[in-house]
């Protein structure tokens, strides 16, 4: 996550249908610069994404996609196995629980950066009441379950999201899902006027499928507001299905050791029930920090808006998949590999990966802090004496901003990065040494954020101009102070 404020005021919605510029470069800017290696490599990436997703989840002992028995070797019977009513049903059940939800609740409805086009969209930010009521809703219906209340089975609570069999069907649904939707979207695109996104707008199929050949595409609703769907996607139903998903191997661990029974019994004055097992306290600080990551991302939704996801890339299946699929099944590996762990991590260790994570999590939440901070006001008290390039305001065009060149951002160009990046190793030290797969996270993450460091880098470069070079000399380190 990259972050800055935008403006929260209150205008009438623009409409849509009357183009604020009516150049065709303006609304359907051709694609120069293939990234991910063109369309080879994005359809590459593709069948890679899918069959990581497929494999993490087949068991919980993270099987490579070669190991999974009938993967290659008979693919309809693997089909048979995991295309489910249920695999479907749930995935699909939560999408529109997510959308009733944001309907229904209130929130506060910003406008976004001036469009090419120079329209500004609005957005209603209500996303962290969507994810905790979501959240509470899944819990309330372990709880209905583990008690058989309503009709309900305690086979039916969050201990069917920790069997491999519930997992492999719920991905596999996911992910075709996934693959309808960026279908639709992009046969979507060249209907009626719509504003492209240069990224995937190359002419290719594949390749604009991926990439996402619309900016913006919205739903109209009921009393004549719009739903984003990037937008809408990028936080609400991927990231609350991931904490569903971290919390379940917890309450599961709670339920075996009994310690929920012995936390009821103190509560109510008896003496407490004598554990059965151990607890492993790696579970609960994986867990803790991967809902406190999450948390931290709907409640400052707002700082999305500025990011390179919602103003640049168009929404395809790289976007659709990697917000609905990727997120939750492989950010959520390390909980459902701790569970079914024998013996848990000394002391000492844990307490390391977790003070990396919060360390992590300091320098990202304090650097962007720092940074919406200079955005909302640059002569603010607590920004004002930090240097900045130049010292005169950029010309018109370029915004007539500033670039922020002190505290934080004088020790790297996107300090924040190593932030988020230490938060997500502390999750991956938590297991252990024993197997390679839970630092799928690690790995992804730190190539991701490489490769968009570049790509920030070379858009920075061709809006600053002169300006950035002068940034690059003062501030050399673009992540990874004296590093990298």
């Amino acid at each position: 996550m990259t972050e800055r404020s935008s403006s929260s005021m209150r205008q009438r919605r623009p409409a849509r249908t009357v183009p604020a510029a009516e150049d065709d470069d303006v609304w359907k800017p051709r694609t120069v610069d293939p990234e991910f290696g063109g369309p080879v490599g994005t359809f590459i990436i593709t069948i890679l994404m899918s069959l990581t997703i497929l494999s993490v989840t087949h068991t919980g002992w993270l099987e490579l996609p070669w190991q999974i028995p009938d993967l290659f070797t008979d693919p309809a019977a693997y089909v048979a196995r995991a295309a489910t009513s249920l695999g479907f049903a749930i995935p699909a059940g939560w999408w529109l629980l997510h959308l009733t939800l944001h309907v229904v609740l209130p929130g506060r409805v910003v406008l976004g950066v001036p469009l090419p086009t120079g329209q500004r969209l609005r957005y209603k930010l209500n996303g962290f009441a969507c994810v905790a009521l979501s959240v509470v809703l899944a819990l309330a219906w372990h709880v209905a379950c583990e008690t058989s209340s309503f009709g309900l089975r305690p086979s039916q609570s969050l201990r069917w999201l920790t069997l491999s069999s519930s997992l492999e069907q719920l991905a596999f649904g996911t992910v075709c899902m996934c693959f309808a939707k960026s279908t639709w979207l992009y046969l979507a695109s060249f209907q009626g006027r719509r504003l492209l996104a240069e990224p995937g707008n190359s002419g290719v199929m594949v390749y604009d499928w991926f990439m996402g050949r619309e900016l913006n595409p919205r739903l109209s609703l009921s009393g004549g507001s719009e739903l984003d769907l990037k937008f809408f996607n990028e936080l609400r139903p991927g990231m609350s299905a991931w904490v569903v998903l971290a919390l379940a191997p917890a309450v599961v661990h709670l339920q075996d050791t009994g310690a929920g029974a012995a936390a009821l019994a103190f509560v109510a004055g008896r003496d407490p029930v004598a554990l059965v097992a151990p607890l492993k306290a790696e579970l609960f600080a994986v867990v803790g920090l991967q809902v406190m990551y999450v948390l931290d991302s709907v409640l400052f939704e707002e700082a999305i808006l500025t990011t390179m996801d919602i103003i640049m890339d168009g929404f395809g299946f790289m976007l659709c998949a990697g917000d609905l699929a990727w997120v939750p099944f492989t950010f959520s590996l390390q909980g459902r590999y701790i569970l079914q762990k024998d013996e848990g991590l000394p002391l000492e260790q844990w307490l390391v990966a977790a003070a990396v994570g919060l360390l992590g999590f300091a320098v990202f939440r304090l650097s962007n802090l720092q940074k919406n901070t200079f955005k909302a006001d640059m002569d603010g008290p607590a920004v004002r004496d930090l240097p900045t390039i130049p010292a005169r305001s950029l010309p018109p065009r370029e915004g007539g901003g500033r670039l922020l060149a002190g505290g934080w951002w004088g020790m790297a160009r996107h300090i924040n990065y190593l932030g988020d990046w230490l938060l997500g190793l502390s999750w991956c030290l938590l297991t252990g040494f024993e197997h390679p797969v839970p630092y799928l996270y690690a790995f992804y993450f730190a190539f991701l954020l490489l490769h968009r460091e570049r790509r920030d880098d070379h858009k920075c470069a061709q809006k600053y101009g002169p300006y950035w070079k002068e940034y690059r000399a003062l501030v050399p380190w673009r992540i990874i102070p004296f590093l990298y």
